[in-house]
């Protein structure tokens, strides 16, 4: 790989990766930072199926956006201050799940 070839190609690059190694490593999982190219390069050089999994920082964040994102019922958080309510809650199943992980 180059100085010179585009941030963009981890497909490409993660499949050569994958090729090299597959006579000594059988990859049966991949974790990287959530964006499918990475893995979908890892994915195209193996026979079998490769799972996905994120790094801990952007499972974080996808857990924290997901419970946020959530719908309540409206006498869930209620007050002036529910948006900081719901995102101090969302805050604490996202520390609380990354613990038990």
């Amino acid at each position: 790989m180059s100085e010179s070839d585009p941030v963009g190609a981890e497909g490409r690059w993660s499949e050569i990766v994958a090729r090299n190694i597959s006579n000594e490593v059988q990859i049966t999982g991949y974790t990287g930072d959530g964006d499918f190219r990475s893995h979908a390069g890892v994915s195209k050089a193996s026979e079998h199926t490769i799972l996905h999994f994120k790094d801990k920082r952007h499972l974080e964040n996808s857990l924290k956006r997901a419970v946020y994102a959530a719908n309540f019922s409206s006498n869930m958080f209620k007050g002036s201050s529910n948006a900081n309510l719901k995102n101090r809650f969302a805050l604490s199943i996202k520390q609380r799940c990354i613990a038990e992980l």
